[in-house]
């Protein structure tokens, strides 16, 4: 449906390759998860972040944390942006499924 109507599919969560190859092939066009890039250490997300400011500080910064995350660390993630000069943050987070 989304392909219908020209829009990007989104699948958040991916963790194994055959999940990827997966979703792919069902027309999936973006993926995000440990798959593709596990969490950052924080000196890479330092890195990241800084060059991201110097390209354009008006850069949308978008932090999942779902439950599984520690409230400190997307603190420590926003002040990290923040020190940078980045300061449209969003903060992702997934819907549980209902039981």
């Amino acid at each position: 449906m989304a392909k219908n109507l020209g829009k990007d599919m989104v699948a958040e969560g991916v963790q194994t390759r055959s999940q990827f190859e997966a979703l792919i092939e069902q027309g999936v066009n973006m993926v995000q998860g440990y798959f593709i890039a596990p969490p950052l250490p924080k000196e890479v997300a330092e890195s990241l972040l800084e060059r991201t400011a110097e390209r354009d500080p008006d850069t949308l910064v978008v932090i999942k944390a779902d439950t599984g995350v520690e409230h400190g660390r997307v603190v420590t993630v926003m002040d990290l942006a923040r020190g940078r000069g980045l300061t449209r943050l969003a903060i992702a987070t997934e819907v549980p499924e209902e039981e």
